[in-house]
């Protein structure tokens, strides 16, 4: 009897999320890029390989406007392409890298900026600690208006 766990295989690279339950959880949308970067392909490309894939219809402002999308939030959205890619890949809860877990207790309303912003001292501290410089959630936050690791404006 072989007391090893069977190997559970994903259609998608399991990229293990960056920075979860900390103020510098990674976001989805950043997940989103690094998986497409993992696998040597444009968001386009993987946008297409995953509604293909779920069985969801494609739309063109899916592939055109993917950056504009509020897959950060707490809307449809972002349970949909979370959810899916939890299911492509075999990592648990990407939800949390939404607002999704938040939505019962935070107001909808104003709540996410667009478009992305970013820090770019973040980025240039990631490179220097020899990580890809990734997304922050808290970056996307309407209320944020300056980085809260540097209190320098990224937008």
């Amino acid at each position: 009897m072989n007391d090893t766990a069977p190997i559970r295989r994903s259609l998608l690279h399991a990229l293990e999320p960056i920075a979860v339950g900390t103020p510098n959880t990674e976001s989805l949308l950043s997940y989103f890029y690094r998986l497409a970067m993992s696998h040597c392909v444009t968001a386009r490309e993987l946008i297409k390989k995953v509604t293909e894939r779920m069985g969801w219809e494609q739309r063109t402002r899916y592939s055109v406007q993917w950056h504009n999308f509020n897959l950060h939030s707490t809307g449809e959205v972002a349970e949909k392409w979370s959810s899916g890619l939890s299911a492509l890949t075999g990592v648990e809860r990407l939800d949390k890298l939404t607002l999704l877990p938040w939505r019962k207790v935070i107001s909808q309303q104003g709540l996410t900026a667009k478009p992305s912003r970013w820090c770019s001292q973040c980025f240039a501290q990631d490179r220097a600690d020899g990580r890809d410089p990734y997304f922050r959630l808290a970056w996307d936050l309407g209320d944020v208006d300056a980085c809260p690791k540097h209190a320098t404006r990224h937008y």
